[in-house]
């Protein structure tokens, strides 16, 4: 081979050994370029996780005290500027479920939480920031509040880029338990809608206080101390049918013959049309609980005796009526 060839192939060789040379560097130069250097963000992150706990706290605190809705829904008592949804009216059970306690307390975060977090910029002015939609998945137990939040939080500064998106709480309130004692007193009331048995009341493991509205509405109030600050409280209201009392229509006094039989039928009105059941407190005749007296009297004189009219809800009328026997 001759010199000047082999001379060329050197030189070839070398040409593409500092081609590839210079491929490599670039390659590795780029590489670098595209790396971005992660981001201290924990007191940012600390800063949302807080508008987060405030959003669901407030929100569960709210649910409780305005009886399973944090917006007006169906019937309610209005009370010192606030309202208490119902839970029991006149003969049925329209309590909060606890899906729908769910509902609202995830639509209540989704409202709340990009106000709260859009005030970051404010806390961290260095920084960059974008933010996604948020999602809520809400899951109330006997026990507790489980809330998983989904919310993208990008940030950046120079160079430098985080995200945050996900903050999972669980809140020590028994928010589904309370619901749950709401919905057995609410049985109770149906089962007897006239009785209030304070002492089954007392047996909960919630406390439990009854405020009166009006002659037809009573507000349940169950609370117990929360971890959280303020005492937990769930409220409902109970609307009861009103009833009125029947009216006896007897005269002040009845004569009577001696040993003749006396036939009287005592009458009583009732606006509700409820049944009515008579009695007396005498020994001289019996009543029917249909009020009819059939007797016939042996002795003269004067007896003054108490007739009873007591209705199907526990309403009644009594009346003192002299019988004048000659």
């Amino acid at each position: 081979m001759r010199k000047g060839q082999v001379s060329l192939w050197i030189i070839t060789g070398i040409i593409i050994l500092i081609l590839v040379i210079i491929g490599v560097v670039l390659v590795i130069t780029t590489k670098r370029a595209e790396i971005v250097p992660e981001l201290d963000i924990l007191p940012i992150r600390a800063y949302v996780e807080g508008c987060v706990d405030d959003a669901a706290l407030t929100g569960i605190f709210t649910i409780g005290k305005q009886g399973g809705y944090i917006f007006p829904k169906g019937d309610y008592v209005f009370v010192e500027f606030d309202f208490v949804s119902v839970g029991f009216n006149i003969d049925e059970n329209v309590l909060v479920s606890e899906k729908e306690m769910e509902q609202e307390l995830a639509n209540y975060i989704k409202i709340v939480l990009p106000d709260c977090v859009g005030k970051v910029r404010q806390r961290f002015v260095d920084y960059g920031f974008e933010f996604g939609d948020v999602d809520v998945d809400v899951d109330i137990t006997d026990a507790d509040v489980h809330v998983d939040v989904l919310y993208q939080v990008s940030v950046r500064k120079g160079n430098a880029a985080a995200k945050i998106e996900r903050f999972v709480n669980v809140y020590d309130i028994r928010l589904g338990h309370a619901r749950n004692i709401a919905d057995k007193i609410i049985d109770s009331i149906k089962a007897d809608p006239d009785w209030i048995d304070v002492t089954t009341l007392g047996e909960y493991d919630m406390k439990v206080n009854l405020v009166p509205q009006d002659l037809a509405t009573i507000i349940y109030v169950l609370s117990e101390p929360s971890r959280y600050g303020d005492t937990f409280v769930f409220a409902f209201g109970a609307r009861y049918k009103i009833n009125h009392d029947p009216v006896l229509e007897l005269p002040d006094t009845l004569e009577l013959k001696r040993g003749e039989r006396f036939v009287y039928q005592v009458v009583a009105t009732d606006d509700d049309g409820d049944r009515l059941t008579f009695s007396d407190d005498d020994g001289m005749f019996d009543i029917t609980d249909d009020g009819l007296i059939d007797f016939v009297p042996y002795f003269e004189g004067r007896y003054d005796v108490k007739i009873t009219v007591v209705d199907e809800h526990r309403g009644y009328d009594e009346k003192e009526v002299r019988f004048v026997i000659t």
